[in-house]
Order: structure tokens, then C-alpha cells, then sequence
């Protein structure tokens, strides 16, 4: 009896290690969160990186697809679309599972670094279970998983799917059930890499200690050199209660924007680090809060000359106002006691989400770009003019990330539309005009049909 058992529990342990994963189509993107635009060559349009976050769990994982933009139809020129026709409908992206690897689910915002063998190499942080930090390498169409160390600097063991990169990433809440719970980086927003190749990671829910004591509220983010990616209890910095979403980086300070201030009055909307090699790490509260009444912060970009802070601020939930950009002045950003001093506020559509810089050149402000998801809107304000200079509506359903494609005199702007499922790309023919910008495609079909019991409506 007990070898008849035990023939059993064999066969069903092969038979559910035979069983097919249910990954995303490599054809579409479903639920696409982070993207990144690289360049392959001057006479190309380069290739496009789109994490796609399975938000509703409809598949088995997440995944990352490449996606080659001369294969799409796009328009060769910039702000070129048809008058009968409209905006491109470019459904076919050409793409296989060859241009594809597994994610884990949730995936967000990422973080870019060049490397000199002309390598790509993204790290995309993910808020499924382990809340893990996945490393990929991409070069064209060519996709690879790079595996993290553990905690104690071992190998982690190869997956039985060589193209599944989240189970070779590092888990950032490793130490969730050491008897203090900390330090954990949960619910990892986004990612960003500085200069000197360091990735940073935002933490969108504060840690309490022990845990769920729901006490000694903690928001630890992360910190990992790009090139060994490894991440042990020496990674997480302690920026105190408040969570935080996006993170940008300066030439030597490094700006976090706070959201989800669960237990916290009067959260922190920007708190900025430093760490130094034998140092313990920095951290500076400017209380941006005390000048600007908002419930949260969400994108944060630096200008050109890192002068100037670009916040999307939201009014909290039930909250008379409207969002707002909030625009501040950067008082030594380069010395060991910066200031950030609010200068304006400027209202914004529903719910901004990320925000970008795009640099005019030496002695020019800055295009400043943010993505207005409640409104399904680009809005590109002009730091020259101090004021709103195009707002592109229509561009899709809860547009969040976007990535830019600078193409002198202009640039194409490729926006992630989470909730219908495709890629908008927004032209600006030329920086000095950017009241010019407008809609001329979107990538991929839309989920709206598989992801809503109503009527279909092609995600319009």
C-alpha cells in the first residue's frame, strides 16, 4: 500500500512539473506598466521594452517583450498622421516568444543602465510574492535573465526555465520573518540607476516591526550595485515612516517622492540620501509638506541642471482641489546640506502618475512631461514659459510610464496604457514648440475585451 502511494505522489509531482505555464501572448501586451526606448543605430527607430504586470492574474507570470519599432508601421516622420484615419492602429507588433522572458507579476517602474559592451541592462521590480528585484539584459531583440546573488553572496540555483527571470531575482523582503521583520523593502514601486551605477528601489508600504504590530513604522528602500547585483540586510536604508513611489537620481544625492501614507500626518513628499563608501547613509527631510498641501507624491524628475524638483502632487481621497504639479528650486544639490524650497504649484487632469524631463540643451529649461492617468492625458508643461504648453488627451486607458525617443528637433514619447492594454506614442515635432504634440499610434490590441464583463468597446 505504502509503494502504491508513493508510485502516486511521484507521478503527480511529474505531471505537475510537465504542465505548461500559462504565460501572457508574446504578441500583445497585457496590463503594461515599465517601459524603456533604446537606440540601436542613427538610421533606425531603435526597440521598445514593455513589462507587462498581469495585474489581474489572468496568466501564470508577468512578462518583458522586445519589441523591434522598424517591423511596426510607425511614421517616419514625426507628427505625421493620417487626416481621414486618424492615430495608427499598428495591432501587429511582429514579436514571438523569441522576444520574450517571464516575469513576476506586478512588475513597475524600471531602471535603466547602459553598459559599455553596448548592452541594455534592466531591473524591474516586482510586488508579487517576495516582492523581487529582476535583472535582465537586453541587446535588440535579444533578451537575457542575469541571476542576483543571495544574501550570503552564493550562486541562486538555475531555473528550470533558463528565460524565467524571476526566479533568479532577489527577494527584497528576505528578512520578513527574522523576529524583528526588518529590514524588508515591500511592495517595490520603482527603480532608477545613478551615475555611478548604483540601483535605487522605492518601497510602496512602510515596515512595521515586529511584524504586523502596525509599530516603528520604517520605509526601507534599496540599494545594489548594478554590475553584481546582490541583495543582503547592508542594501536597505531607513528613511523613517511614509512610503515611498518613484525615485529619481541627482549627481550626488538621490530624491524619493512619498506616497501611501498609511499611519503617517503629514507625510514626507521628498526625502533625499546619500551614502558614502565607510559612511553611514544620509538622509535629509527638506518638509516640502510644510509649504505644499497635497495628500501625496507620485513622479518625480530632476531638471537638466539640477536646480529645479518636478513633484506629481494628489489631493488626498475626498479632498476638495485639484492635483497639481509641484515645481520647486534646488539649493545645493552638489554640497552635503541641500535645501528644496517649493516655488509653485500648477493644476493638473485627474490623477498624475509619472513624470520626465526632456533637456533643451546648455542654458534652456527643460520640457517637463507627466502622464495624467485618471484623465488619459500627456501634459507637457515648459519651465521656460512657467505654465502648461499642450495637454494630448485620448492617448488611452490609465496611461502611467513612458519612455522617450529624442529625435532633434523633437522626440516621440511612448506612453504604457495600463488598463487597455497598448503602448500610445506621442510625437513632439519640434522641443520649441511643444503645443505641437499629438497622438500618431498605438502599439499592440487592446485587453478591454478580455479584462471587463461589459460590452466591448475596443478600449475607447
Amino acid at each position: 500500500m505504502r509503494l502504491c502511494l508513493q508510485i502516486a505522489a511521484l507521478c503527480l509531482l511529474v505531471a505537475c512539473n510537465d504542465k505548461k505555464r500559462n504565460v501572457p501572448p508574446a504578441d500583445k501586451f497585457y496590463f503594461p506598466a515599465g517601459l524603456h526606448h533604446a537606440k540601436s543605430d542613427p538610421a533606425s527607430m531603435g526597440f521598445l521594452y514593455v513589462v507587462s504586470a498581469n495585474f489581474d492574474r489572468r496568466y501564470d507570470t508577468g512578462l518583458l517583450t522586445a519589441v523591434d519599432l522598424d517591423k511596426v508601421g510607425l511614421p517616419t516622420t514625426l507628427g505625421q498622421v493620417d487626416p481621414t484615419s486618424g492615430p495608427a492602429q499598428l495591432r501587429d507588433l511582429h514579436t514571438t516568444a523569441a522576444d520574450t522572458v517571464v516575469l513576476a507579476d506586478f512588475g513597475g517602474d524600471l531602471g535603466v543602465q547602459a553598459r559599455p559592451d553596448g548592452v541594455t541592462r534592466l531591473f524591474i521590480p516586482s510586488r508579487a510574492e517576495e516582492q523581487k528585484l529582476m535583472v535582465v539584459d537586453a541587446k535588440g531583440s535579444s533578451l537575457s535573465c542575469v541571476a542576483t546573488s543571495t544574501a550570503d553572496g552564493g550562486v541562486r540555483p538555475t531555473p528550470v526555465d533558463p528565460r524565467d527571470c524571476g526566479e533568479v531575482g532577489a527577494s527584497l523582503v528576505e528578512y520578513e520573518l527574522t523576529p524583528t521583520g526588518i529590514p524588508r523593502a515591500d511592495s517595490p514601486m520603482s527603480a532608477a540607476v545613478s551615475s555611478t551605477g548604483m540601483v535605487w528601489v522605492s518601497s510602496g508600504r512602510h515596515s512595521d516591526t515586529p511584524r504586523f504590530s502596525q509599530t516603528n513604522y520604517n520605509d526601507f528602500v534599496v540599494r545594489v550595485p548594478g554590475d553584481q547585483p546582490r541583495v543582503d540586510a547592508t542594501s536597505f536604508v531607513g528613511l523613517g515612516p511614509g512610503s515611498t513611489h518613484a525615485v529619481a537620481t541627482g549627481r550626488r544625492w538621490t530624491y524619493f517622492s512619498g506616497r501611501f501614507p498609511s499611519a503617517v500626518v503629514n507625510p514626507p513628499l521628498i526625502r533625499l540620501v546619500e551614502c558614502l563608501p565607510g559612511y553611514p547613509c544620509e538622509v535629509v527631510f527638506p518638509n516640502l509638506e510644510n509649504d505644499v498641501r497635497i495628500g501625496e507624491a507620485r513622479g518625480v524628475a530632476l531638471s537638466s541642471d539640477e536646480t529645479r524638483l518636478f513633484l506629481a502632487g494628489r489631493q488626498a481621497s475626498g479632498v476638495l482641489g485639484a492635483d497639481v504639479l509641484v515645481i520647486a528650486s534646488i539649493i545645493g544639490a552638489d554640497t552635503g546640506f541641500p535645501a528644496i524650497y517649493a516655488s509653485r504649484t500648477v493644476p493638473l487632469p485627474q490623477e498624475p502618475q509619472m513624470v520626465q524631463t526632456i533637456s533643451r540643451g546648455p542654458g534652456r529649461r527643460d520640457l517637463v512631461l507627466i502622464t495624467c492617468s485618471g484623465a488619459g492625458s500627456l501634459v507637457i508643461y515648459d519651465d521656460e514659459r512657467g505654465d502648461l504648453a499642450a495637454q494630448v488627451d485620448g492617448v488611452g486607458l490609465q496611461p502611467s510610464s513612458f519612455t522617450v525617443d529624442l529625435r532633434p528637433p523633437g522626440a516621440r514619447v511612448y506612453l504604457s496604457n495600463f488598463t487597455d492594454g497598448r503602448v500610445a506614442v506621442v510625437d513632439i515635432p519640434d522641443l520649441d514648440l511643444p503645443q505641437t504634440a499629438r497622438l500618431v499610434a498605438h502599439l499592440g490590441s487592446s485587453q478591454v475585451c478580455l479584462t471587463r464583463s461589459l460590452q466591448c468597446d475596443g478600449g475607447m
